[in-house]
């Protein structure tokens, strides 16, 4: 797409700072637009669309990586050893 074109190349700031990097977060709320205004023609239920457009904000918008998630249920799952 056009509006990431100008990060094509920065593979190496996105596993390094992932959307702290300026440049991928702004192409990250350009895709947000993008794809929010064209979700409700795919014709998804709305429990679901309502499910993919909470996903998109929170990874996109909020910028928090599905990685962040994963740590944190795990902490919140474990039992503390005795």
């Amino acid at each position: 797409m056009r509006c990431c074109a100008g990060t094509a190349s920065h593979w190496q700031q996105a596993t390094e700072a992932g959307l702290a990097d300026p440049a991928l977060r702004d192409c990250a709320g350009r895709l947000l637009a993008v794809v929010g205004e064209r979700l409700p023609g795919l014709g998804l239920p709305d429990p679901l669309l309502a499910q993919v457009e909470r996903l998109l904000q929170r990874r996109l918008g909020a910028a928090i990586s599905p990685g962040l998630d994963e740590l944190s249920a795990g902490v919140g799952n474990q039992e503390v050893a005795r």
